[in-house]
């Protein structure tokens, strides 16, 4: 065999060798690139559920506040009303109208108290000043109220007016209730502040205090956590979380304007 013909089958051979290595990597990268998105549709997958789920606990949490407010609010406000009108009927019976301007007086009173505790319960359900008088006034009046709490200092900055999308502004609020519901609960801070500003079409809401904070290595999830994450991430946005014992917390949210 002359060296022309072993040059022509070593040349043929490695070249065979080298459309086999390729077709072996080629498939090799097939497998691992459907391999990889099939990864990555599970991970999807699991993220919506994850969501829908956290939706879901934040909506159950609600109605439970609604039951609770409505059984320890406005159960006994009614019983005593009814206490009163039974009383002033009593009184009508045995002639005793005298007695009567003050039991109706009571009766007022506890009628105040029953319109105010029914608009906060109504807020629960849905915030009707929102459409009235938009995002940032229902903010500060969230704010106001909650600077009942003498020993908490609570305050809210915000750059722009409301998102046009309703969605999005109720979304804001929820976040903003629930991380001022639980400063109240858990923070023990003396400065609870949030920071609401819009840039590059992107609503970025910082929350911080100066409270207790905990380790945020560790599953803090009782902690309204997943119906705030819920949600975030149900309209596109997402949540960042910086805390350590005794250090406060932060809360760095992004959700988009429109």
């Amino acid at each position: 065999m002359d060296s022309n013909t072993i040059i022509i089958i070593l040349g043929t051979a490695f070249t065979l060798l080298i459309l086999a290595l390729t077709m072996i990597i080629v498939v090799t990268g097939q497998k691992k690139k459907s391999h990889l998105e099939l990864q990555m549709q599970r991970m999807e997958v699991n993220r919506q559920k994850e969501i829908a789920e956290n939706t879901l606990i934040s909506q159950e949490k609600e109605r439970q506040r609604v039951g609770l407010e409505l059984h320890d609010e406005l159960g006994p406000t009614f019983a005593a009303i009814r206490l009163n009108v039974d009383r002033m009927q009593q009184k009508v019976k045995k002639d005793k109208v005298a007695e009567i301007p003050e039991l109706a007086k009571q009766t007022s009173e506890s009628l105040e108290v029953a319109i105010s505790q029914f608009s906060d319960i109504s807020k629960l359900l849905y915030p009707v000043i929102l459409n009235r008088h938009g995002l940032k006034h229902v903010l500060h009046d969230l704010v106001d109220k909650a600077n009942f709490e003498k020993h908490t200092s609570f305050s809210i900055e915000m750059n722009f007016d409301a998102s046009p999308k309703e969605i999005t502004n109720l979304a804001v609020y929820r976040v903003c209730q629930e991380l001022i519901t639980n400063a109240r609960k858990h923070a023990n801070a003396t400065i609870v502040h949030i920071d609401i500003d819009k840039t590059d079409n992107r609503i970025h809401l910082v929350y911080s205090d100066n409270g207790v904070g905990f380790d945020n290595t560790l599953d803090y999830s009782g902690l309204g956590l997943n119906s705030i994450k819920g949600r975030v991430e149900a309209i596109g946005g997402q949540i960042q979380t910086e805390s350590a014992i005794n250090k406060g917390v932060t809360y760095i949210i992004n959700m988009p304007y429109d």
